[in-house]
């Protein structure tokens, strides 16, 4: 939003995700961040919120992740 201020914009796109599920919302926030090829991530932190979407019966290759990156980060990954 600062950006936008800065750049003079009075409108600024975004999208809604009304309706989504605590699940659906933290697996959004990977894949969204997944897609961009020079993130860096919080290993730990990363770990955990897989390792939590995975106990929730989220299919984890939803996040944008494969399941031999995901066999690395998390021990024993079931998809879905």
């Amino acid at each position: 939003m600062l950006a936008a201020k800065k750049l003079g914009l009075t409108e600024i796109p975004v999208m809604v995700a009304s309706g989504w599920t605590e699940a659906q919302r933290r697996a959004y926030v990977l894949a969204d961040n997944r897609l961009a090829l020079d993130a860096s991530w919080d290993e730990d932190l990363l770990r955990s919120e897989l390792a939590d979407l995975g106990e929730l019966g989220f299919d984890l290759p939803l996040t944008g992740f494969s399941d031999a990156e995901l066999g690395k980060l998390i021990p024993r990954v079931e998809g879905g």
